[in-house]
């Protein structure tokens, strides 16, 4: 995941998002009882798919945007005030 862009990433994750609202659908046949065991796993298999997305946006974001922030704010802190070049 760390090659893919920022909008692949997420895109990526509302797909997965979408997999997972469709299964929750069918989590009223699970909860009735009416469903096979390959349905319930498939619905782990599809949060576990998430849970990777979600920390694919967080890792992305933190790279792209925050580290690159706090290395300019601490560059700038070690040189009293003014940024290095």
């Amino acid at each position: 995941h760390d090659v893919a862009s920022i909008e692949e990433i997420a895109l990526h994750l509302v797909e997965e998002t979408g997999e997972v609202c469709a299964d929750m659908i069918r989590l009223v046949e699970i909860i009735n009882g009416t469903t096979d065991e390959k349905k319930k796993e498939q619905l782990f298999y599809e949060l576990a798919d998430v849970f990777s997305w979600i920390c694919s946006v967080v890792t992305k974001i933190n790279t792209v945007f925050f580290l690159p922030a706090a290395k300019h704010f601490e560059n700038k802190h070690k040189w009293g005030g003014m940024a290095s070049a």
